[in-house]
């Protein structure tokens, strides 16, 4: 409990520090504090990169972001994300979950590349097939092990599909609840296969929105749920000491209580400090 540095936004400067501190060649003790559960590698970040996907557009990098996710990546065995983007490159995937075959723009979309995949791995050469109406060529340009994780993708991306259109029906507010939680299961994190701090404390959540049960079992729309979901998140910090062993990362609050022999600030450049008046 000597040194903290302080910052007024400290979610901006998390990986930052992490990045930092855990490759440096000595290893210091720290902690950040007041970081909040929607911020960095947590469960809560690739929920909140899930439900915010749109089934309309379905871009290929809202796709890719979600593999940023250590969680996800791990739930589906995933090893090489480079390979999965070059697949997607290669099958010429840009957007739409199938497009429309009246603009052409169906030879773009989701479902149209991930046949080619599958089709290529299980199809040699490359011969023209009609697959309930579409004409496509198979992508057969990889091989061996590069196509376990191709596969474990098209899985991946079945599972989020189905996922994704268990939105379009208004449920109660404890049936919403129910739908995260089988979200975390299919997509980001088995709780039978092992602990993790972010499942515990979204259960509670989810728990406590069963006494909404009581004032009100009205269906509401997804994205009414969605808003007040993320609100939660946004608000959030994650359940850290602040005065921690070694060096402490925090936010700037006002009247907070600074244990401390030395105080440094974070983001103090000399064009942003002491602030300008406006005249």
């Amino acid at each position: 409990r000597d040194f903290v540095v302080m910052a007024s936004d400290i979610d901006n400067y998390a990986p930052y520090i992490r990045a930092v501190f855990d490759n440096a060649p000595y290893r210091f003790p720290y902690t950040i504090a007041d970081e909040h559960i929607n911020v960095g590698n947590s469960i809560f970040n690739a929920i909140e990169q899930i439900i915010s996907l749109q089934l309309e557009a379905f871009k290929t990098e809202d796709i890719m972001v979600l593999f940023e996710s250590k969680y996800i990546r791990e739930r589906f065995g995933i090893q090489d994300v480079s390979l999965i983007r070059r697949a997607i490159e290669t099958a010429n995937i840009r957007f739409g979950q199938r497009g429309n075959k009246e603009n052409g723009t169906h030879v773009l979309s989701w479902d149209y590349g991930l046949k080619r995949m599958m089709y290529g791995i299980c199809v040699s050469g490359e011969p023209i097939v009609d697959i309930d109406g579409d004409t496509l060529i198979p992508l057969d340009a990889f091989e061996g092990s590069d196509t376990y994780d191709l596969i474990r993708f098209w899985y991946f991306m079945q599972e989020l599909e189905r996922t994704l259109l268990k939105r379009n029906t208004a449920k109660g507010i404890v049936e919403w609840g129910k739908f995260i939680q089988e979200l975390v299961e299919d997509l980001v994190f088995q709780s039978s296969e092992q602990e993790d701090d972010d499942y515990h404390r979204l259960i509670q959540y989810l728990e406590r929105l069963s006494s909404f049960e009581e004032i009100s079992t009205e269906p509401i729309g997804f994205e009414v749920f969605r808003h007040s979901f993320l609100e939660v998140l946004n608000t959030e910090t994650k359940a850290k000491s602040f005065a921690g062993a070694g060096i402490t990362f925090c936010s700037l609050i006002p009247m907070r209580s600074i244990p401390f022999k030395m105080v440094a600030m974070l983001g103090m450049n000399f064009d942003k400090f002491p602030r300008k008046e406006n005249e």
